[in-house]
Protein backbone atom coordinates (compact mmCIF):
# COMPACT_ATOMS: atom_id res chain seq x y z
CA UNK A 1 0.00 0.00 0.00
CA UNK A 2 1.15 3.27 -0.84
CA UNK A 3 -0.47 6.80 0.85
CA UNK A 4 0.36 10.46 0.74
CA UNK A 5 0.31 12.25 3.82
CA UNK A 6 0.72 16.62 3.64
CA UNK A 7 0.69 18.65 6.29
CA UNK A 8 2.97 21.36 7.94
CA UNK A 9 5.71 20.24 10.91
CA UNK A 10 5.61 22.33 13.66
CA UNK A 11 7.55 22.68 16.88
CA UNK A 12 5.24 23.00 20.09
CA UNK A 13 5.49 24.74 23.42
CA UNK A 14 3.35 23.22 25.72
CA UNK A 15 1.97 24.41 28.49
CA UNK A 16 -0.19 22.44 30.92
CA UNK A 17 -0.90 21.18 34.08
CA UNK A 18 2.16 18.25 33.14
CA UNK A 19 4.72 21.18 33.27
CA UNK A 20 5.92 23.04 29.98
CA UNK A 21 7.36 21.28 27.10
CA UNK A 22 9.24 21.72 24.09
CA UNK A 23 8.20 18.69 21.10
CA UNK A 24 8.00 17.76 17.57
CA UNK A 25 4.44 18.83 16.44
CA UNK A 26 1.68 19.20 13.65
CA UNK A 27 1.94 16.64 11.30
CA UNK A 28 4.36 14.89 13.20
CA UNK A 29 1.66 12.52 14.89
CA UNK A 30 0.38 11.03 11.46
CA UNK A 31 3.68 10.71 10.47
CA UNK A 32 4.48 8.66 14.19
CA UNK A 33 0.96 6.70 13.76
CA UNK A 34 1.85 5.59 10.23
CA UNK A 35 5.90 4.62 11.27
CA UNK A 36 4.33 2.43 13.77
CA UNK A 37 1.61 0.84 11.45
CA UNK A 38 3.54 0.71 8.17
CA UNK A 39 4.43 -2.97 6.75
CA UNK A 40 7.38 -3.65 5.24
CA UNK A 41 5.30 -3.39 2.09
CA UNK A 42 4.18 -0.24 3.02
CA UNK A 43 5.68 3.32 1.20
CA UNK A 44 4.45 6.32 3.06
CA UNK A 45 5.43 9.74 1.37
CA UNK A 46 5.23 12.48 3.26
CA UNK A 47 4.80 15.85 1.93
CA UNK A 48 5.88 18.54 4.68
CA UNK A 49 8.39 21.47 5.45
CA UNK A 50 11.24 20.82 7.07
CA UNK A 51 14.17 22.38 8.94
CA UNK A 52 17.52 21.77 9.05
CA UNK A 53 17.78 24.13 12.63
CA UNK A 54 14.63 21.80 13.87
CA UNK A 55 15.16 18.14 12.09
CA UNK A 56 16.56 16.82 15.29
CA UNK A 57 13.03 16.92 16.41
CA UNK A 58 11.68 15.12 14.08
CA UNK A 59 14.28 12.47 12.19
CA UNK A 60 13.08 9.55 14.06
CA UNK A 61 10.29 9.17 12.84
CA UNK A 62 10.45 11.12 9.30
CA UNK A 63 13.49 9.15 8.38
CA UNK A 64 10.84 6.06 8.37
CA UNK A 65 9.26 7.96 5.60
CA UNK A 66 9.94 8.77 2.26
CA UNK A 67 10.68 12.57 2.01
CA UNK A 68 11.29 12.89 -1.40
CA UNK A 69 8.38 15.44 -2.27
CA UNK A 70 9.37 17.37 1.08
CA UNK A 71 10.59 21.07 0.94
CA UNK A 72 13.09 22.66 3.13
CA UNK A 73 12.97 25.97 4.39
CA UNK A 74 14.34 27.98 7.18
CA UNK A 75 11.86 28.15 10.06
CA UNK A 76 9.52 25.84 11.13
CA UNK A 77 6.26 27.93 12.59
CA UNK A 78 6.33 27.82 16.40
CA UNK A 79 2.84 27.07 18.46
CA UNK A 80 2.31 27.93 22.14
CA UNK A 81 -0.16 25.64 23.43
CA UNK A 82 -1.95 26.66 26.73
CA UNK A 83 -3.74 23.22 27.87
CA UNK A 84 -6.61 22.74 30.12
CA UNK A 85 -8.70 20.33 31.58
CA UNK A 86 -12.44 21.40 30.77
CA UNK A 87 -12.12 23.46 27.39
CA UNK A 88 -10.27 23.76 24.22
CA UNK A 89 -6.59 24.72 23.98
CA UNK A 90 -5.44 28.29 23.45
CA UNK A 91 -2.92 28.28 20.31
CA UNK A 92 -0.20 31.45 19.82
CA UNK A 93 1.97 30.99 16.52
CA UNK A 94 5.23 32.55 15.83
CA UNK A 95 6.81 31.85 12.19
CA UNK A 96 3.91 30.96 10.28
CA UNK A 97 5.89 29.73 7.39
CA UNK A 98 4.92 29.68 3.44
CA UNK A 99 2.41 26.85 2.37
CA UNK A 100 3.47 23.43 0.96
CA UNK A 101 4.94 23.55 -2.33
CA UNK A 102 3.27 20.31 -4.10
CA UNK A 103 5.55 19.41 -6.33
CA UNK A 104 4.61 18.65 -10.56
CA UNK A 105 6.31 15.67 -10.39
CA UNK A 106 4.07 13.70 -7.67
CA UNK A 107 1.65 11.37 -9.45
CA UNK A 108 -0.90 10.81 -6.95
CA UNK A 109 -2.63 8.03 -8.61
CA UNK A 110 0.19 6.28 -7.96
CA UNK A 111 -0.78 6.08 -4.45
CA UNK A 112 -4.22 4.47 -2.65
CA UNK A 113 -5.22 7.47 -0.48
CA UNK A 114 -4.18 11.08 0.70
CA UNK A 115 -4.57 12.26 3.83
CA UNK A 116 -4.38 16.41 4.18
CA UNK A 117 -3.83 17.07 7.99
CA UNK A 118 -4.40 21.06 8.34
CA UNK A 119 -2.11 21.85 10.85
CA UNK A 120 -1.59 25.37 10.16
CA UNK A 121 -4.75 26.11 8.63
CA UNK A 122 -2.16 27.32 5.30
CA UNK A 123 -0.42 24.39 4.18
CA UNK A 124 -2.48 24.21 1.21
CA UNK A 125 -4.91 26.66 -0.90
CA UNK A 126 -8.30 25.71 -2.00
CA UNK A 127 -6.45 25.89 -5.40
CA UNK A 128 -3.95 23.19 -4.49
CA UNK A 129 -6.58 21.09 -3.27
CA UNK A 130 -8.63 21.01 -6.62
CA UNK A 131 -5.40 19.97 -8.79
CA UNK A 132 -4.71 17.29 -6.14
CA UNK A 133 -8.45 16.46 -6.99
CA UNK A 134 -8.58 16.60 -10.68
CA UNK A 135 -5.47 14.56 -10.41
CA UNK A 136 -6.32 11.89 -8.23
CA UNK A 137 -9.03 9.25 -8.51
CA UNK A 138 -8.92 7.62 -4.68
CA UNK A 139 -9.69 8.82 -1.57
CA UNK A 140 -8.53 11.90 0.24
CA UNK A 141 -9.14 11.96 3.88
CA UNK A 142 -9.16 15.94 4.96
CA UNK A 143 -8.50 17.22 9.06
CA UNK A 144 -9.91 20.46 9.38
CA UNK A 145 -7.82 21.19 12.19
CA UNK A 146 -6.64 24.82 12.30
CA UNK A 147 -8.28 25.98 9.08
CA UNK A 148 -11.12 25.87 11.64
CA UNK A 149 -8.90 29.44 13.37
CA UNK A 150 -8.10 32.49 12.09
CA UNK A 151 -5.30 34.69 13.24
CA UNK A 152 -5.91 38.20 15.20
CA UNK A 153 -3.17 40.43 15.58
CA UNK A 154 -1.11 38.87 18.41
CA UNK A 155 -0.99 35.88 16.41
CA UNK A 156 -3.82 33.77 18.61
CA UNK A 157 -5.74 31.10 16.71
CA UNK A 158 -9.56 32.15 16.94
CA UNK A 159 -12.35 30.01 15.55
CA UNK A 160 -13.83 31.28 12.60
CA UNK A 161 -16.31 30.33 9.90
CA UNK A 162 -14.10 28.35 7.61
CA UNK A 163 -13.83 30.91 4.40
CA UNK A 164 -14.90 29.17 0.87
CA UNK A 165 -16.08 25.78 2.95
CA UNK A 166 -17.79 24.43 -0.07
CA UNK A 167 -14.25 24.29 -2.31
CA UNK A 168 -13.25 22.33 0.31
CA UNK A 169 -15.66 20.36 1.25
CA UNK A 170 -15.89 19.55 -2.47
CA UNK A 171 -12.87 17.90 -3.23
CA UNK A 172 -12.50 15.54 -0.39
CA UNK A 173 -14.34 12.20 0.42
CA UNK A 174 -13.77 11.92 4.79
CA UNK A 175 -14.02 14.95 6.80
CA UNK A 176 -12.68 14.73 10.58
CA UNK A 177 -13.04 17.34 13.16
CA UNK A 178 -13.55 17.65 16.47
CA UNK A 179 -16.83 19.41 18.89
CA UNK A 180 -15.79 22.82 18.29
CA UNK A 181 -14.21 22.47 14.58
CA UNK A 182 -17.56 21.17 13.83
CA UNK A 183 -19.15 24.64 14.46
CA UNK A 184 -17.16 26.83 12.65
CA UNK A 185 -18.24 24.76 8.82
CA UNK A 186 -21.50 26.26 8.65
CA UNK A 187 -23.65 28.85 10.82
CA UNK A 188 -26.01 25.64 11.84
CA UNK A 189 -25.53 24.49 15.38
CA UNK A 190 -26.83 21.19 16.16
CA UNK A 191 -24.89 17.87 14.96
CA UNK A 192 -27.20 16.30 12.97
CA UNK A 193 -27.78 19.42 10.57
CA UNK A 194 -23.64 20.05 10.44
CA UNK A 195 -23.37 16.26 9.43
CA UNK A 196 -26.33 16.91 7.00
CA UNK A 197 -24.91 19.57 5.16
CA UNK A 198 -21.36 18.10 4.97
CA UNK A 199 -22.58 15.01 3.90
CA UNK A 200 -24.71 16.34 0.89
CA UNK A 201 -21.23 17.46 -1.14
CA UNK A 202 -18.94 15.47 -2.04
CA UNK A 203 -17.78 13.49 1.43
CA UNK A 204 -19.40 10.20 2.33
CA UNK A 205 -17.89 10.19 5.98
CA UNK A 206 -17.43 12.60 8.55
CA UNK A 207 -15.52 11.95 11.67
CA UNK A 208 -16.36 14.05 14.94
CA UNK A 209 -13.69 13.42 17.31
CA UNK A 210 -14.77 14.02 21.32
CA UNK A 211 -11.89 13.52 23.40
CA UNK A 212 -13.04 11.73 26.37
CA UNK A 213 -16.83 11.13 25.20
CA UNK A 214 -15.23 9.19 22.66
CA UNK A 215 -16.00 9.48 18.70
CA UNK A 216 -18.90 9.65 16.33
CA UNK A 217 -18.90 8.34 12.69
CA UNK A 218 -21.52 9.99 10.26
CA UNK A 219 -21.93 7.73 6.93
CA UNK A 220 -23.77 8.43 3.60
CA UNK A 221 -25.41 5.65 1.82
CA UNK A 222 -27.70 6.56 -1.13
CA UNK A 223 -30.34 8.99 0.51
CA UNK A 224 -29.50 7.19 4.21
CA UNK A 225 -27.20 8.82 6.65
CA UNK A 226 -26.20 6.16 9.39
CA UNK A 227 -24.72 6.67 13.02
CA UNK A 228 -21.90 5.20 14.99
CA UNK A 229 -20.72 5.85 18.23
CA UNK A 230 -17.46 4.89 19.74
CA UNK A 231 -16.59 4.92 23.07
CA UNK A 232 -13.17 6.47 24.69
CA UNK A 233 -11.09 3.66 26.17
CA UNK A 234 -10.24 4.10 29.94
CA UNK A 235 -6.54 4.91 30.32
CA UNK A 236 -5.00 7.99 32.97
CA UNK A 237 -4.99 10.95 30.33
CA UNK A 238 -2.01 12.95 30.89
CA UNK A 239 -1.35 14.61 26.86
CA UNK A 240 -4.09 15.67 24.39
CA UNK A 241 -1.79 16.84 21.95
CA UNK A 242 -1.60 14.99 18.88
CA UNK A 243 -4.35 12.36 19.87
CA UNK A 244 -6.62 13.52 16.74
CA UNK A 245 -3.99 13.39 14.80
CA UNK A 246 -3.09 9.92 15.70
CA UNK A 247 -6.62 8.99 15.28
CA UNK A 248 -7.33 10.45 11.70
CA UNK A 249 -3.70 8.52 10.35
CA UNK A 250 -4.73 5.41 12.26
CA UNK A 251 -8.75 5.36 10.67
CA UNK A 252 -7.22 6.03 7.14
CA UNK A 253 -4.43 3.38 7.15
CA UNK A 254 -6.91 0.53 8.47
CA UNK A 255 -9.85 2.16 6.26
CA UNK A 256 -7.94 1.94 3.00
CA UNK A 257 -6.42 -1.60 4.24
CA UNK A 258 -9.77 -3.25 5.15
CA UNK A 259 -12.55 -1.13 3.37
CA UNK A 260 -14.84 -1.26 6.87
CA UNK A 261 -15.11 2.01 8.45
CA UNK A 262 -15.93 0.08 12.11
CA UNK A 263 -12.90 -1.75 11.81
CA UNK A 264 -10.77 1.65 11.22
CA UNK A 265 -13.40 3.40 13.73
CA UNK A 266 -12.56 0.90 16.33
CA UNK A 267 -8.92 0.42 15.67
CA UNK A 268 -8.59 4.59 15.83
CA UNK A 269 -9.87 4.62 19.24
CA UNK A 270 -7.61 2.91 20.43
CA UNK A 271 -4.32 4.42 19.12
CA UNK A 272 -5.55 8.07 19.90
CA UNK A 273 -6.39 6.90 23.36
CA UNK A 274 -2.98 5.38 24.08
CA UNK A 275 -0.97 8.19 22.57
CA UNK A 276 -3.10 10.49 25.98
CA UNK A 277 -0.95 8.60 28.44
CA UNK A 278 2.48 9.75 27.23
CA UNK A 279 4.32 12.72 27.69
CA UNK A 280 7.64 12.03 26.84
CA UNK A 281 8.82 12.07 23.44
CA UNK A 282 10.34 8.69 23.78
CA UNK A 283 7.50 7.20 25.25
CA UNK A 284 5.57 7.68 21.47
CA UNK A 285 7.55 5.14 19.95
CA UNK A 286 5.55 2.40 22.29
CA UNK A 287 2.13 2.96 20.75
CA UNK A 288 2.31 0.33 18.66
CA UNK A 289 3.69 -2.08 21.26
CA UNK A 290 1.14 -0.66 23.81
CA UNK A 291 -1.40 -1.40 21.31
CA UNK A 292 -0.83 -5.33 20.84
CA UNK A 293 -0.90 -5.62 24.76
CA UNK A 294 -4.52 -4.09 24.54
CA UNK A 295 -5.90 -7.06 23.52
CA UNK A 296 -3.93 -9.86 25.50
Amino acid sequence: MKLSVIGQSVIDEIDSKEGFFVKPGGIFYSALAFSQLKKIEDEIFLITNISEKDNNYFTNVFDKLNLQYSNYVKKLPNVRLKIFDYKERCETYTDITQKILISNNINFNETDGILINMISGFDITTVDLAEIRKQFNGLIYFDIHSLARGVDKQNNRIFRQIPEVEKWLDNVDIVQCNENELLTITDLKKEKEIADFVLNMRPKILIITKGKKGATLYKKEGKEIYIQNISAIKVKTKNKVGCGDIFGATFFYYFIKSGNEKIALQKANIFAGLITQYIEVKDFFKLKTDYEKYYD
